[in-house]
């Protein structure tokens, strides 16, 4: 139940994302942040824990695709600079929503399809997840985790790329007129609505039956698909749906979806080649026997994320997964190790092949540096693998 209940909610995070780009509600939020001048620091800052808090509300992808034509608006202010400071501030921009995207996966279970892989496997295998695969019990977590790593992300970014140009203003952007739509009023609201509900009914799965809390979840996620597109709404073009369901995949940035098909591509065949057994036969001998002392969540995160650098991160969660499982073999608390694995494969910061948020970003952002990215990375995934190794074993556990 808990299951079908997840999967509810990540199809209606979907729809609302969907309707978050085209009333392009975003947008109006970035500008009502930009339209007065900023220090450059303070303009990633915002960007990171914008972008962080809209992917815990939607899919981390999607906001990624969602920002992308901001930044790229932002970015041309530096269009007059020299060619390194131009790659600085364009990689800069580029990585504050690459890791604010990635950083709000881990602040709820719907945020990032590598959550949904720990979901299925656990219900495959039959694991016990300790109540912890509800909607809100991640949640109650994963948001101060989350808020960590905004800050851990800027003041990284800040000390690889920008830290010269932290004071440098950043103009108001009064001449770009990002519209106030009416639609924006009700994707707000759509959105608190989502956030609320979906917390009210993971929350009453323990003290009410599953069914009937499944039930009332379907009937709201129909009544969300009416109010979407059959229920019509005074608009400024004036009457119709929220959203057309042409909209559910329009204007979706095409580079920036090839770097992600060419990934999963990937994935796709070098599971078919044994990769994730193969994975799990490396690890075998790598991990100690006691898989939930500190220095082993530790271990698992950080091989994870580097791991997750050089191969797609869905092909390293199930090896580490194997790995783990066969290190535990139905051992109690198995979930937490497990656990850290999908934080980490979704927190990997240093290349484009790491995660779909990464190669979308990256694929769209054509002045980005990938030195820099490089070199950036390699201190947020050291960073990010540990706080998220302290934060299983001492606030999770």
């Amino acid at each position: 139940m808990d299951v079908a209940q997840l999967v509810l909610l990540f199809f209606c995070a979907y729809l609302l994302s969907r309707l978050f780009v085209v009333s392009r509600l975003p947008e109006r939020i970035v500008y009502l942040l930009v339209t007065r001048e900023l220090k450059f620091a303070t303009l990633i800052f915002l960007l990171i824990s914008l972008t962080a808090g809209l992917s815990v509300l939607i899919p981390n992808a999607i906001t990624a695709i969602t920002v992308l034509p901001i930044i790229t608006l932002l970015e041309r202010q530096w269009a007059q600079h020299g060619k390194d400071h131009r790659a600085r501030v364009t990689t800069a921009l580029a990585l504050a929503v690459i890791y604010g995207a990635n950083i709000g996966g881990v602040g709820a279970i719907t945020a990032t399809p590598a959550n949904g892989v720990l979901v299925a496997y656990t219900t495959l295998q039959q694991i016990d997840g300790g109540g912890l695969l509800r909607f809100d019990r991640w949640l109650r977590w994963g948001l101060p985790l989350a808020a960590v790593l905004v800050v851990i992300g800027w003041m990284v970014i800040m000390f690889t790329l920008a830290g010269k140009h932290s004071d440098e203003k950043v103009e108001p952007m009064d001449h770009w007129l990002a519209p106030k739509l009416r639609a924006q009023r009700y994707a707000m609201w759509l959105a608190a609505a989502f956030f609320i509900s979906a917390f009210a009914l993971s929350s009453s799965m323990g003290y009410f039956p599953q069914k009937q809390v499944l039930g009332v979840t379907v009937a709201l996620t129909l009544a969300l698909i009416v109010v979407l597109f059959a229920l019509p709404v005074r608009q400024e073009a004036g009457t119709r749906p929220l959203l057309r369901p042409s909209e559910v995949a329009s204007n979706l940035p095409l580079r920036g979806l090839l770097f992600v098909a060419g990934f999963v591509v990937l994935a796709t065949v070098l599971v078919t080649l044994g990769a994730v057994q193969a994975i799990a036969a490396l690890l075998s001998h790598a991990l100690p026997a006691d898989l939930h002392s500190f220095s082993a969540t530790a271990l698992i995160a950080l091989i994870t994320s580097f791991a997750t650098e050089a191969l797609s991160n869905t092909v390293v969660q199930l090896g580490m997964f194997e790995t783990i499982q066969a290190h535990g073999a139905g051992s109690e608390g198995m979930i937490y190790p497990l656990l850290a694995a999908t934080l980490s494969c979704t927190c990997a910061f240093m290349s484009p092949l790491a995660t779909g948020v990464n190669g979308l970003v990256f694929g769209e952002m054509r002045g980005a540096s990938l030195w820099r990215m490089l070199l950036a990375g390699v201190l947020m995934n050291l960073a990010a693998a540990l706080t998220i190794a302290a934060w299983v074993h001492w606030i999770v556990n």
